[in-house]
């Protein structure tokens, strides 16, 4: 009799040649893609779908391990700042641009306090870029500073580009189909994240010891077909996002891929 763990594990090598199918398209696409230098979108679009390739990539190398599920949360969080850029495309791309310097001015804070030798230079175009574009980032309690006249905190700026926790970017966020990006969340994102993090749930759930060897299996397993498959889901969102915008040519290409990898869940059984 055909176990459901052995049919996951036969459609496995289907679900590779989808994904490297997949990673191939985008790779020619952030290859061959051109765009106007003033396009903060489309450069964000195309910088996010060359990491989500890469990670893509990356899990078809840990095939088999549950590793796969922490390149998977990676890549959900891509996919969410991404959808959530997309609500004021432009508008937020150049806010996620202009964040770089919120992050420079951190590293050499951060050098200057661990004694590091700090390229001075570097330091003063920083201080310049950060006086014309790091006010959008203050924090409510900095601005508050500011308008009765005290001093800013130690770090005045947000978090992150967005200002916003990922649960919240998962909440705004629409998938394929019938998927919200907070289904997403719970179905995946907080399961990759108790292994993540170290959680006694994803580690120690039960000590299994034969002879002298101890082995831990986890309560909840990460399952790395389950991973894979939302890698594949988070590139071809990616590449779907930039056809569109673009008007490209290929999008049929992507539709016959997605629709194969749909097809491989039915006969798995995960749809």
């Amino acid at each position: 009799m055909q176990t459901p763990q052995s049919t996951i594990s036969q459609g496995l090598p289907e679900l590779h040649q989808l994904a490297r199918d997949l990673t191939d398209l985008g790779a020619t696409l952030v290859r061959d893609v051109e765009y106007p230098d003033d396009d903060h979108y489309c450069y964000m679009m195309l910088a996010f779908l060359s990491k989500q390739v890469e990670h893509l990539r990356s899990m078809r190398a840990l095939s088999g391990s549950p590793d796969a599920g922490l390149i998977a949360r990676s890549m959900l969080e891509g996919l969410w700042q991404l959808r959530w850029a997309a609500i004021d495309g432009d508008a937020r791309a150049y806010q996620w641009r202009c964040f770089e310097w919120v992050h420079a001015w951190r590293a050499i804070r951060a050098d200057r306090e661990c004694g590091r030798p700090v390229d001075e230079i570097r330091g003063q175009e920083v201080e310049i870029n950060l006086r014309q574009f790091g006010r959008q980032f203050l924090t409510q309690f900095a601005r508050k500073a500011l308008k009765t006249g005290h001093g800013l905190p130690r770090d005045p700026y947000w978090h992150n580009w967005t200002g916003h926790d990922i649960r919240q970017l998962a909440e705004s966020a629409r998938g394929g189909e019938d998927q919200t990006g907070l289904g997403q969340y719970f179905r995946h994102y907080r399961p990759y994240s108790e292994w993540r993090h170290w959680g006694p749930g994803a580690i120690g759930g039960r000590e299994n010891g034969e002879g002298d060897s101890m082995r831990f299996e986890p309560e909840e397993q990460v399952d790395p077909e389950d991973a894979l498959a939302v890698g594949f889901l988070c590139v071809a969102d990616t590449m779907s996002l930039l056809v569109k915008y673009l008007r490209l040519g290929i999008s049929a290409d992507i539709t016959r891929l997605i629709e194969a990898f749909s097809a491989w869940e039915k006969r798995r059984g995960l749809s």
